[in-house]
């Protein structure tokens, strides 16, 4: 049974940089490690390793891979690695040193968007930070992190599944997965879900992976749009109802930003001409409103395009249907 099983969903439009992803995974100082490639169009054989296998997804989506990469994984933790980013040389040695040291459930390092940087990751000391109990490891992920991530005031992405080491046996034991198809924020439904099982964390303060800024990634895509928010507002509540009560505020007020930035991403498109009317009709009544009333109000408003203007719209008017989601889960929004 190998240490690690490194998951990478393949995708044809990021084939320019494969060659900086298998540097990065063949590179790696620790050896005892497989990686478990899910492809769907396109079959890649990349090096005549017996630690790389290479599995045929049914779709070609990015949760339908990783979960198919769960169900196949060998190794005692899991860390998942897109297919246009880069893990630092080092990462698993460090990971390795630290689950020695520590016996932890989960590990997150820093991210990078400089690739130099992670030449320098092995280079110097890393400290580490052991969350070393329950209530802490809520009070990091429930609390502070909703509380200060959507200001951009927090150093660590709990939000994105990338570069984490998670214990498969915790995976496993709960039947965590990723929500199918794809929905906004897929990476942190898994990841909460995860943290409800999970007992303590170490974070380190060091660049061990490079996340790339790609513009052809699903962040930049006008489709993502389209990635439905309901599933994710289902788990989300649901979560919100399994943690300390203390905690709920900083929830709700993250699940706010993140209804509040779909409808937005929405409406911007609309008025940039990207998406139809009937596109944005499709995705914005499930959203604000199952009747359809609130449609009328915005189609009027041709002209806003600020952030808290749409916020006043969607808000302000009770009879809309944003209002009834946002009571339902106890959401209090300031004015």
């Amino acid at each position: 049974m190998p240490v690690f099983s490194i998951i990478v969903p393949l995708f044809e439009k990021y084939k320019e940089y494969y060659k900086d992803l298998l540097d990065g995974i063949i590179g790696q100082t620790f050896k005892d490690y497989e990686c478990l490639f899910i492809y769907y169009d396109l079959f890649f054989s990349f090096e005549n390793d017996v630690r790389f296998k290479y599995i045929k997804a049914p779709k070609d989506d990015v949760c339908c891979k990783r979960n198919i990469g769960i169900g196949n994984a060998k190794g005692k933790y899991i860390i998942f690695c897109d297919s246009d980013d880069v893990l630092s040389h080092s990462m698993l040695s460090i990971y390795n040193d630290v689950i020695n040291e520590f016996k932890t459930d989960y590990i997150c390092p820093l991210f990078t968007r400089e690739y130099e940087y992670l030449a320098n990751a092995g280079l110097r000391k890393i400290s580490t930070t052991f969350v070393n109990s329950k209530n802490k490891l809520d009070d990091y992920i429930f609390g502070r992190y909703l509380r200060n991530q959507p200001a951009g005031k927090h150093p660590y992405i709990f939000s994105s599944a990338s570069g984490k080491a998670y214990k498969l046996s915790i995976i496993e034991s709960n039947n965590i997965r990723f929500y199918e198809p794809p929905s906004r924020s897929e990476d942190m439904i898994f990841g909460n879900e995860y943290m409800l099982h999970a007992n303590n964390m170490v974070l380190l303060d060091s660049c061990l992976y490079y996340w790339r800024m790609n513009t052809s990634s699903v962040m930049f895509d006008t489709n993502s749009f389209f990635y439905s928010i309901n599933p994710f507002i289902s788990h989300f509540t649901n979560q919100i109802m399994k943690v300390d009560s203390k905690y709920r505020v900083d929830l709700n007020y993250y699940l706010s930003k993140i209804i509040l930035s779909t409808v937005h991403n929405l409406y911007r498109a609309l008025l940039l001409k990207k998406i139809t009317e009937a596109d944005f009709d499709s995705k914005i009544i499930p959203i604000t409103d199952p009747n359809g009333s609130s449609m009328k109000l915005l189609k009027q408003k041709t002209q806003l395009t600020g952030f808290r203007k749409l916020y006043r719209i969607l808000l302000l008017k009770k009879r809309y249907g944003i209002l009834k989601l946002i009571e339902y889960v106890h959401l209090f929004v300031s004015k």
